[in-house]
């Protein structure tokens, strides 16, 4: 019984995520297929229901306070807040999670919060015999200090945008500087792609699939995208304009570009 709640749970949350991100309803059930999606709700992890912090942030910006407390790299988002000066979504996202802290301390203690905090300083040190513990994260390949310095650049490049775009952008950083990554982490870059046009959005999901390179050159394929996308976009309609010539190959259709009319409302705090 908990096992269906979870799925259906799950199905519900991307679904209702894709919509948010402009797909329609034929898309969004298609894209259930899609291998990040389908592997997360195989395994049921929780970044997969945890993308509706991501869906609703617009509207419900206190809600990722929740983040951080299901996957640490979800924190940045909390930056959007920040960015966005929304102030009372900043502070109710603070209060949300020192009110959930206070209501489960009498069941869980601060033993069960101090093994969580071991558990993760544990992983990172297994991490550096086992390698395979990185999954298809970045962190596994350059030093650590160049890791660092590459979560960092992610994350002030993704801030420089406001709004929509700026919190698209904080997702995929938020997948960039994970620690570790799986497939199905790759959720969180979801927007990102969709805002990459005719062709290039479909190299980018098609390597999504896979193993090393392809997730890896994914990414950064999108984050190229905040500073290349206008200049690539003009030399592909002038030397291939068979590529951007349909909208239907891209899923947004001819909303591929603009914003998309399936949105959720603004939240006065943001």
């Amino acid at each position: 019984l908990a096992a269906a709640l979870w799925v259906g749970f799950s199905v519900a949350a991307i679904v209702l995520c894709l919509r948010a991100f402009g797909l329609s309803w034929r898309w969004a059930f298609v894209a259930l297929l899609w291998g990040p999606i389908e592997q997360g709700l195989y395994v049921g992890n929780v970044v997969i229901p945890s993308l509706l912090l991501l869906a609703l942030a617009r509207r419900l910006g206190g809600m990722l306070g929740l983040g951080p407390m299901l996957k640490p790299q979800n924190g940045i988002l909390w930056l959007w807040l920040i960015r966005q000066r929304a102030w009372r979504g900043l502070a109710a996202s603070a209060l949300l999670v020192v009110g959930i802290v206070a209501i489960t301390l009498p069941l869980t203690g601060t033993g069960l919060w101090s093994e969580w905090i071991s558990g993760l300083l544990a992983y990172q040190q297994s991490q550096q015999i086992l390698t395979g513990l990185y999954g298809i994260g970045l962190g596994r390949w350059p030093p650590a200090w160049a890791y660092v310095l590459i979560a960092i650049a992610a994350v002030v490049a993704a801030l420089r945008a406001r709004g929509r775009k700026g919190l698209a952008r904080l997702g995929l950083a938020s997948v960039i500087a994970s620690p570790s990554l799986w497939s199905h982490g790759l959720v969180f870059a979801i927007p990102e792609l969709l805002r990459l046009r005719g062709q290039w959005f479909w190299l980018a999901a098609g390597l999504c699939v896979g193993g090393w390179p392809g997730p890896q050159a994914a990414i950064g394929l999108a984050a190229a995208g905040w500073f290349v996308s206008p200049m690539v976009q003009r030399l592909t309609e002038r030397l291939l304009p068979q590529a951007t010539a349909g909208a239907a190959i891209h899923p947004l259709g001819r909303h591929a570009v603009q914003r998309p009319r399936r949105v959720l409302p603004k939240s006065p705090s943001a």
